[in-house]
């Protein structure tokens, strides 16, 4: 679109690539179940079917006025009036809520469909019967050899925490050994106190038997656990809360049905283990109450009762984590999910309640989600038998998205959590810049892969070349080629070695590369159909006019700088110039380009908050300045 005669585009292509490996290693996922289903018609209200939604609830409906009135978010959506903590992160672009989550034949069983959610399974007969957790799978591919190898340098910590229970859920089971996890009950102290009180003189002559096998696993275990309670009980004393926080403890009214916060202690101890120093990499924490099929509301006003207690608690106490979390400095490695087996049903019952219904929204949290709604409201005038039919985003889609785009999780590594299927079917919930890099992916290539590099000749052709040292069970390489490095199409097929003990070498061509940046990689596949994924490399091929040059900016929004990165095909004398909207010049900064990966930073505190355009000019005349400046412009808010 044209904006008082400036050219404006959307950004669609990720400005990631500023982030490195150790920051996305260092991220944090915590996931909040809300156990016994969730009403998501009265935690997101949809405005644009308000009298069909009342003529379904005329008793538990959330009305639009008085002192009990929904919260507006936009002109088609609300959400209940004891969410205000909720909505003033919302406005602050820190939350995004998921329409129509869940699966195909929602089970309706509160335990099956707990289950289905942390093992990844679903209605069909296969997802009926998965024995371990996805959590526990995708630990268990990120962190091999545990517990054997763990604790050790490189991951001192707990792989996963899980409060509020001695026992740990399905969530964190593996298909064999010890779960990926750790129950610490209400705290680490508790935890600490517990591991230290028992134990005794370990035995250290090992038979080399079975019954000796079990022996050392058990040791393993009694090891972990020793050492992880001292590094939890070290980490908590370490960590602090932020001065200024308060965490609510107890509802607002007297009339409360659940008067103590049952979030608030748990959210609490992550904050402070997290500024403490720990690196636990997935936090799961639980509240009960949710299965409300009476009293979900108060007779006389629907804006009280059960549920408004459940959400004050659960929106008080986020908004508290989040306001913690970012007064301490960890904000932008934390990002937090709501689930719950299913949601209720569209019209009430006899009881000032609802009964158990299908898809429901999930709600993501933190200052990188990619805040806003997404994903359409139900349609409440096409529905059967009282539910919602209409499954927008299967929840494997989001876990994936959670998983890779947030935590750097490879595709292999999805593969083996079983949420392939739902790799190119990620939900657009995280900022574009916050989205973890490919190239941080953490993967092995199984072949003894030595190199694998492009090279361009003559500016017109990309010669691929690769060596492996060794092959196991390899039927074939599939070149892919990328324009992003997100989104790769398939180049060639080359069939492997098999197996193979000496090295080989491998060469393709690429005739008609991409002009600008392309990106490669290999896709190794064995026999039986697994496949693995190289790490990624990238080449520039020049335009017609000679110099290319590609730009991104970050952060964004920005504070007081900006950085850039720029990949320029030759050495050349550049100009970065910031226009506002209006078109006016308001900054102008010369620089001086290198063959290959440049980083700049340019002051930007005495601009105005607001959205600026900025160029990049290498002093080209004619249609080269055309073309480049077409193709290199962004928006920044500051």
């Amino acid at each position: 679109m044209v904006l008082n005669g400036l050219p404006i585009r959307t950004m669609a292509n990720s400005l990631s690539t500023h982030l490195t490996c150790a920051e996305v290693d260092q991220r944090i996922l915590i996931l909040i179940q809300l156990h016994g289903g969730n009403d998501g018609l009265n935690t997101l209200i949809p405005l644009d079917q308000y009298s069909t939604y009342r003529n379904y609830r005329p008793t538990v409906g959330i009305r639009d006025t008085g002192a009990g009135a929904y919260l507006s978010l936009n002109a088609t959506n609300a959400v209940h009036p004891e969410m205000a903590g909720i909505k003033s992160l919302y406005d602050d672009g820190f939350v995004n809520f998921i329409q129509g989550v869940g699966y195909d034949n929602v089970d309706r069983s509160h335990f099956k469909g707990s289950d289905l959610w942390l093992t990844g399974g679903d209605s069909t007969p296969a997802g009926q019967t998965i024995r371990s957790g996805w959590i526990g799978r995708y630990l268990d591919d990120r962190f091999p050899n545990f517990p054997a190898a763990y604790p050790n340098p490189t991951m001192p910590d707990p792989l996963a925490l899980e409060f509020g229970s001695r026992a740990l859920s399905l969530g964190f089971s593996r298909l064999q050994g010890a779960p990926t996890g750790l129950a610490i009950g209400d705290s680490p102290t508790d935890f600490y106190n517990l591991i230290t009180s028992v134990g005794g003189t370990l035995p250290t002559n090992i038979p080399n038997t079975q019954y000796g096998e079990q022996l050392q696993y058990l040791l393993d275990t009694q090891r972990s656990g020793n050492e992880y309670a001292q590094r939890l009980n070290d980490a908590y004393n370490l960590g602090s809360n932020a001065a200024g926080v308060t965490y609510p403890d107890t509802y607002h009214s007297s009339a409360a049905y659940y008067y103590d916060n049952p979030l608030t202690p748990q959210l609490k101890t992550i904050a402070r283990l997290i500024d403490g120093g720990l690196q636990t990499r997935v936090y799961l924490v639980r509240m009960e109450g949710f299965d409300t099929h009476s009293n979900q509301v108060d007779a006389s006003d629907p804006a009280k009762g059960t549920h408004a207690v459940l959400l004050y608690h659960l929106s008080g106490a986020i908004k508290a984590f989040i306001d913690d979390l970012r007064a301490n400095g960890h904000a932008d490695k934390v990002m937090a999910a709501t689930f719950s087996e299913f949601g209720r049903q569209i019209g009430e019952n006899g009881s000032k309640g609802t009964d158990h219904g299908t898809m429901a929204p999930m709600m993501i949290f933190g200052t990188s989600v990619n805040g806003g709604i997404t994903g359409n409201n139900p349609n409440l005038s096409s529905v059967s038998n009282n539910i919602i039919t209409t499954k927008q985003y299967d929840y494997r889609q989001v876990f994936t998205t959670l998983l890779q785009d947030w935590l750097g999780t490879s595709d292999t590594s999805l593969t083996n959590t079983m949420f392939d299927p739902w790799l190119n079917q990620k939900v657009p919930i995280i900022d574009n810049a916050e989205i973890a890099p490919v190239s941080c992916y953490a993967s092995t290539f199984p072949v003894g892969l030595t190199y694998f590099d492009a090279i361009v000749e003559n500016n017109s052709i990309v010669r691929l070349n690769w060596q492996t040292a060794t092959e196991t069970n390899n039927d074939f390489f599939e070149v892919q080629r990328s324009i992003d490095g997100v989104v790769f199409e398939r180049l060639e097929q080359i069939a492997g070695a098999g197996n193979s003990t000496v090295p080989r070498t491998y060469t393709t061509l690429d005739h008609k590369p991409h002009k600008g940046i392309s990106y490669y990689r290999l896709k190794q596949v064995d026999f039986n159909g697994s496949s693995t994924l190289s790490d990624i490399v990238s080449v520039m091929i020049s335009d017609d006019f000679g110099t290319e040059v590609k730009i991104q900016a970050y952060p964004n929004p920005a504070d007081d700088k900006v950085y850039f990165q720029l990949n320029a095909s030759e050495a050349v004398k550049a100009e970065i110039t910031f226009m506002n909207i209006t078109g006016q010049t308001v900054l102008k900064q010369p620089i001086s380009l290198e063959t290959g990966l440049n980083k700049h930073e340019v002051n930007v505190s005495k601009l105005i908050p607001g959205l600026y355009h900025i160029d990049l000019s290498t002093g080209r005349k004619g249609s080269y300045n055309a073309k480049q400046l077409a193709s290199i412009k962004q928006l920044i808010r500051r």
